[in-house]
């Protein structure tokens, strides 16, 4: 401790301190300074316009298979200065587009790409200018739509999802309802509401008894009835005027809507349905009774962390031309193809699981793919049995960055060349970088184009020529931030060439799939297109056209089997004739 004479001896200053002193301070200004020149010299200059040429600039001068850890490392260096300027950098890159590098970083940071097509690129950007001005895109000769309300109000028809089923037939519409909230034993509006096609009255016709949740998850069209699948494990068959013929129960919680589909000999469609411990369980038509019961994964499998319900099931001839087949597709990423007495043909893991059914095609050629399917990263492969064995044929990505959740199933648009392979089609989710999703139409020669999304589209899209040009329109819902805040809806068309022709903000967001059908008792073939929001309530439009239907309903047909075959078969049955439509 310090004296008192340690205290008071008053302290010596060193001969040239006052020289030190000024020698630091100006050390240390001119250390700041120095300081300031290097940040104003990495930040001023380096913004999203020398992230774009510094990008470009690496793509030119490097390999093509070395393009994948050149973006990652131009990212890295880069990402600072347009993270919260991702539209600044597209503008800027959409000007030099003629160069391959400009499309390489479009595609990496907007996900949209068209290839070495400059004339697509130019309406791209013509496009996406008048719509951010909230204008309608531009359009050539015969690709405008026409929607005029069918209805003067929406019709009630309670809670929708992304699986829901909607399911018109014979001028009155069958809605699978959640009621006012989804999983809740309490809530006493599930069941199903019929809506008549003319009017757009609504009323229940079928109520679900029991213990659970009784939400109605899903409706496959019977001969002269329907099948009802309800969240609490039941099966109902019930006839047109909504009253029960039998009742079953599958098991644990539903979480897919019911495949229907001949499995004995007969003469009557049956159902199959897969509950909560993955398995897949197939009932008579006729009387309901448990026809067999297969188990998809190990026992006392971990099944939690996954959504309760999502459409797993698809129909077709994937094992041979003979036999119809049941494919079906696992969180966990289980995908089986079992026979009609449920006898497991071929099965194999993948480790990015599924959250869509399959979708099942007649090959085109002998050895062609039959099989197209999406993963949760956004990967779609295309499958053909090979001996013992299903192989992969082809995979493509639908998203560059696999962000984006792939929810939706995969759509085919038939060529009208014979023996030519469909193009295909598929919607992604929002990514947590980015909440939009994207379209993406992909061919067996690679990625055609994919063109983002206004919003994040969670549900399968509708395919019909709406605007009587002979070619394909695609109808994709969504939802989106809304500008005054919270989230609004969004329904976009687009045209085969991945070009936006109509963008529409509707009332409310919309997680189910769009709907084309003729469904108001007109008897003239005319489309309408039909969507439910999450507010509770089903929109008509009518389109005046009554073009060729690809895949007017989320499960492909009346059927839900995810048939492409199928699918336009029904969409071409005249009405009137629709309850007796069989799959061929």
């Amino acid at each position: 401790m310090p004296t008192a004479r340690h205290r008071a001896e008053p302290r010596r200053r060193p001969p040239d301190g006052g020289a030190s002193r000024a020698a630091l301070t100006l050390a240390a200004v001119g250390a700041i300074a120095a300081l300031g020149i290097a940040i104003w010299w990495l930040v001023r200059p380096r913004g999203v316009d020398w992230a774009a040429e510094r990008g470009i600039a690496l793509l030119e001068s490097a390999p093509p298979e070395t393009h994948a850890a050149v973006l990652d490392a131009w990212e890295r260096e880069t990402g600072f200065t347009w993270a919260f300027r991702r539209e600044a950098l597209r503008d800027h890159l959409l000007e030099r587009v003629e160069s391959h590098g400009a499309r390489v970083l479009l595609s990496r940071v907007w996900r949209v790409d068209f290839g070495d097509r400059p004339d697509d690129w130019r309406r791209f950007r013509n496009s996406l200018k008048r719509t951010e001005r909230r204008e309608q895109p531009p359009l050539v000769a015969g690709e405008r739509i026409r929607l005029i309300p069918r209805w003067e109000h929406p019709a009630p028809v309670g809670l929708t999802a992304w699986f829901s089923t909607i399911l018109p037939l014979d001028g009155r519409i069958y809605v699978a309802s959640l009621g006012r909230a989804f999983d809740d034993p309490s809530d006493d509006a599930d069941g199903v509401v019929v809506v008549d096609g003319a009017s757009g009255r609504s009323e229940f016709l079928f109520v679900p008894e029991g213990r659970g949740a009784r939400d109605v998850i899903g409706l496959a069209a019977a001969p002269d009835g329907l099948f009802v699948a309800v969240r609490n494990g039941n099966v109902h068959r019930i006839s047109r005027d909504g009253v029960t013929q039998w009742t079953t129960s599958a098991g644990s919680s539903l979480i897919s809507p019911p495949l229907c589909l001949p499995l004995d000999r007969d003469d009557q469609p049956d159902v199959v349905v897969m509950n909560a411990a993955h398995e897949v369980v197939a009932l008579s038509g006729a009387n309901g009774r448990t026809l067999w019961k297969r188990g998809l994964l190990p026992r006392g499998a971990d099944t939690s962390g996954r959504p309760p319900v999502y459409p797993t099931l698809a129909a077709g001839n994937v094992w041979s031309a003979t036999e119809l087949n049941i494919v079906a597709a696992t969180w966990s990423g289980q995908l089986a193809v079992l026979s009609p007495t449920g006898e497991v043909r071929w099965t194999a893991t993948y480790p990015t699981g599924f959250a869509a059914a399959a979708t099942c095609a007649p090959p085109v050629r002998d050895g062609g793919p039959t099989l197209y399917i999406a993963d949760r990263a956004g990967r779609v492969r295309s499958l053909a049995r090979s001996g013992r064995e299903v192989r992969e044929i082809q995979a493509w990505e639908a998203d560059p960055t696999g962000q984006s959740g792939l929810f939706a199933g995969v759509r085919t648009i038939r060529s009208r060349e014979a023996g030519v392979a469909p193009l295909l089609v598929t919607a992604t989710g929002g990514g947590t970088s980015d909440p939009r999703g994207t379209l993406s139409g992909l061919g067996m020669d690679g990625l055609r184009w994919r063109a983002p999304l206004g919003g994040a589209a969670w549900a399968a899209p509708a395919i019909a020529d709406l605007s009587g040009d002979r070619r394909a329109d695609i109808v994709v819902l969504g939802r989106a931030p809304a500008p005054e805040g919270g989230e609004m809806g969004l329904l976009e068309i687009f045209n085969t060439d991945g070009h936006l022709v109509l963008a529409y903000r509707i009332a409310a967001p919309a997680d189910s799939a769009a709907v084309i059908a003729d469904v108001d008792g007109a008897r003239n073939g005319a489309l309408e297109l039909l969507w439910t929001d999450r507010d509770g309530h089903l929109y008509c439009y009518e389109t005046g056209q009554a073009g060729p239907v690809e895949w007017g309903l989320a499960g492909g047909d009346s059927r839900n089997s995810g048939n492409a075959g199928w699918a336009f078969s029904f969409g071409q049955r005249a009405f009137g004739d629709q309850w007796r439509w069989a799959p061929e």
